[in-house]
């Protein structure tokens, strides 16, 4: 087959060169429909149980959607005079944002307080210019003491505001979230203008949806060219031609296209993880050509005509070129069992493109190296001295190198426990991030930037009147507020008990719950009578009054003790309430802690899955079951291997870390299986014995898979300078995991296959 298909290829270049061109270029029409996504939620399936929560979550009370800035004196307090007033400037400014539905901040946080008989509710702070300096030191005094304030919306410390701005969005959300963005980022500027002498951020959930966006485009400008410009000065180096670099670049270029445009076809979404695969196709496809290549000059060195060379070097690589962009397909097309969409159409982008680069460097690359003769100048192959001298010591110390490699192993994967869950939504992004700056800044002073939302129902209409169902509440709150890590829990009765108290000419013996039905309900109308718009209690309470929103704020932690918390709130509730009273807690975080826990269960069951279909192959492809299973070897254990080294290192793992073992174990494959191809075809072919056998494989392909696993590792490399975390991540695991596996090959592979030649 693979000599039949040789020689057709040399016999048809233009056939191949116009078939190839037409298939990419229809595939490329489907660019037009590529389009990015701003929304969190295109992370997660439709069906997945916390979005369900928040979804109705979200329908029940105010959805949560917002921009938050941050103010800071650099001197002083927040209730010094100049602060105050640029805070109700900013708070009255906020209101003029697209959108805007209500605005919160200390300039218009109703206080209520009992004057005789009468129950005043008014915000302490309005028009700051017209108060004295008693009456601002009055007013500063009472909110540091208000709970539904502190930590809220400023610290205990007095040294940050914050101006809540909650937006409505309709289904057009895609093109409101950047005009709002927009408008907050501006007013951002004029403030930090106007008073240099406070510091201003800027956050919330509109801003963190254009990081995503933000993302996106900020690794297309950066490592798009980077990529592209690392890709040229390896290939003129290592494979010392410039007409094969360029000739390389075009198949790599047309691979991308070419699954790019058929994502457009088939999804065309895209977010900062799908966004990832150009970078990963182009480091990917690259190997197939330098192995063409590499083929090729080693038959015009040894005094072959150019067609002859092209036909041997395909003779010999399209078995294993073929293998290995079968695995390469299959490890990423098992991110098809990840729990996040995003990964799932990362995985099937690879795979098409890793598809559309084995028929284009089998088919199209020999076609435009026969039509350019003379250009593609013979070279010598760069390393190729030094294979003989590395087969020779491992053939020599093979005994040595497998118990050293065994001990290093084992010392490596020593440091897997050292990984931790943690997967915190801010910091998908780095320092450069506003987003991440302002996220930064607060969870320094407040805990109001992670939290877990519960819908308390009542289980009946105006059910939140009922005194039973108050208690119940409160007592569940007072738990929540003495668990470790949590720093603030904001509960429908703290303002039941302040009215109870206003009422009763504010003695603190009456800050309780009421123990009347339809005294609770007489106090929600008479807070809720004298609020103007957006200032109503509909983010706390649902429509029809039949639930509450209870939210916990909790303090800079890891993702798995979000869970634990999550975990240990449900069971409460389970235990010590009715069932109208039970929930499950939701919030952005919860959301995001859930992915990357049940990402790491699917992606090691797709990982079983692509390591049981590798092994069919590869036993069926060498025809050998022992040699078969055997290879499985030097490409598991540096998967294992790289989670022990991050654990040393880092030892955070997010969403992209537990996808990293699926993808890389099907590149990492790649060098094994042309080694052992080589290797056999010695054995088998030349009949040459196994010292002779790793010689032979040493020099047909070691070049080749040198100079690979560096284009593999510095192209993956790039990755690692994305400011998007998951991208980051994704990027140094595997180039790490590249790393492992090529002194794996090149060090364990030839010593185990001495010691099976002997037995």
């Amino acid at each position: 087959m693979s000599h039949f298909l040789s020689q057709w290829t040399v016999k048809h270049p233009w056939l191949l060169i116009a078939i190839s061109l037409i298939i990419v270029l229809v595939a490329t029409i489907g660019a037009k429909n590529l389009w990015v996504t701003i929304d969190y939620k295109s992370y997660f399936g439709k069906d997945n149980e916390r979005v369900l929560i928040q979804n109705e979550l979200e329908a029940e009370f105010m959805r949560d959607t917002n921009v938050i800035f941050l103010v800071s004196p650099r001197q002083g307090t927040i209730f010094d005079r100049g602060v105050v007033e640029a805070i109700y400037e900013l708070t009255e400014e906020s209101w003029k944002m697209p959108l805007a539905m209500r605005v919160d901040s200390i300039t218009n946080y109703w206080h209520s307080w009992a004057e005789g008989d009468t129950v005043i509710i008014k915000p302490l702070l309005d028009k700051p210019r017209n108060l004295s300096d008693e009456q601002l030191a009055k007013a500063a005094k009472i909110l540091r003491q208000e709970k539904t304030a502190v930590d809220i919306l400023f610290d205990q410390n007095a040294e940050m505001a914050v101006v809540r701005v909650n937006v409505e969005l309709s289904e057009n959300a895609i093109d409101e979230e950047p005009v709002v963005a927009a408008y907050a980022y501006d007013l951002l500027q004029k403030y930090k203008q106007r008073y240099p002498e406070i510091r201003f951020f800027v956050s919330g959930t509109v801003i963190g949806d254009q990081s995503f966006a933000e993302a996106v485009f900020r690794d297309a400008q950066f490592l798009t060219p980077l990529s592209y410009g690392l890709m040229v000065i390896l290939l003129v180096f290592l494979l010392r031609s410039f007409s094969a670099m360029l000739l390389t670049l075009s198949v790599v270029t047309l691979s991308v296209v070419f699954a790019m445009g058929v994502h457009g076809w088939i999804d065309g979404m895209l977010n900062p993880i799908i966004a990832a695969s150009p970078y990963l196709i182009l480091t990917i496809a690259v190997a197939n050509s330098v192995h063409i290549f590499t083929s090729y000059f080693q038959g015009i060195n040894s005094g072959l005509e150019q067609r002859h060379a092209m036909q041997e070097s395909l003779r010999i690589n399209l078995q294993p070129v073929f293998l290995t962009c079968l695995t390469t397909a299959i490890g990423f097309l098992c991110l098809n069992f990840s729990e996040s969409p995003a990964f799932r159409s990362l995985g099937n982008v690879v795979a098409i493109g890793v598809t559309a680069a084995f028929f284009l460097a089998i088919f199209m690359l020999p076609s435009m190296i026969i039509l350019l003769p003379g250009r593609v100048k013979k070279a010598p192959i760069r390393f190729s001295g030094a294979m003989t001298w590395l087969a020779n010591s491992i053939i020599k110390r093979h005994r040595v190198l497998l118990l050293s490699s065994g001990a290093v192993a084992i010392l490596l994967i020593a440091g897997f426990p050292k990984n931790e869950l943690n997967d915190v939504f801010a910091h998908y992004f780095d320092e450069t991030f506003q987003f991440r700056q302002a996220n930064d800044f607060a969870n320094a002073r407040i805990p109001g930037f992670h939290r877990i939302d519960f819908k308390i129902s009542s289980g009946e209409q105006d059910g939140i009147s009922n005194p039973a169902y108050l208690n119940k509440l409160e007592e569940f709150a007072k738990w929540f507020e003495n668990q470790p890590d949590v720093g603030k829990v904001t509960v429908f009765t703290d303002i039941i008990k302040r009215l109870n108290m206003n009422v009763h000419q504010d003695k603190p013996a009456y800050y309780q719950i009421p123990d009347n039905r339809e005294e609770v309900a007489q106090y929600i109308l008479m807070y809720e009578m004298p609020l103007p718009f957006g200032r109503d209690l509909g983010n706390i309470i649902s429509m029809d009054k039949s639930a509450t929103k209870l939210t916990a704020f909790i303090r800079q932690t890891s993702s798995e003790r979000i869970l634990e918390l999550t975990h240990a709130a449900e069971r409460w509730l389970e235990e010590n309430t009715p069932s109208p009273m039970q929930a499950k807690g939701s919030s952005i975080d919860v959301m995001f802690s859930y992915m990357a826990r049940n990402n790491i269960h699917s992606m090691l069951y797709g990982m079983f899955v692509a390591l049981l279909l590798i092994s069919i192959i590869l036993i069926f492809a060498f025809k050998d079951f022992k040699l078969g299973l055997m290879s499985l070897v030097p490409n598991i254990l540096p998967v294992v291997a790289t989670f022990g080294v991050w654990g040393y290192i880092n030892g955070q793992i997010g969403l992209s870390a537990a996808a990293v073992a699926c993808l890389a174990l099907g590149i990492v494959v790649d060098d094994t299986v042309h080694f052992l191809s080589k290797y056999l075809r010695a054995r088998r072919e030349k009949n040459m014995v196994a010292a002779d056998a790793i010689r032979y494989a040493f020099n047909t392909v070691g070049a080749a898979l040198l100079i690979t696993s560096i284009i593999f590792v510095i192209g993956f490399g790039t990755l690692a300078f994305s400011p998007y975390l998951s991208n980051s991540q994704l990027g140094s695991l595997t180039a790490i995991t590249i790393t492992l596996a090529w002194l794996a090959d090149f060090l364990l592979l030839p010593s185990l296959l001495m010691l099976i030649s002997k037995k």
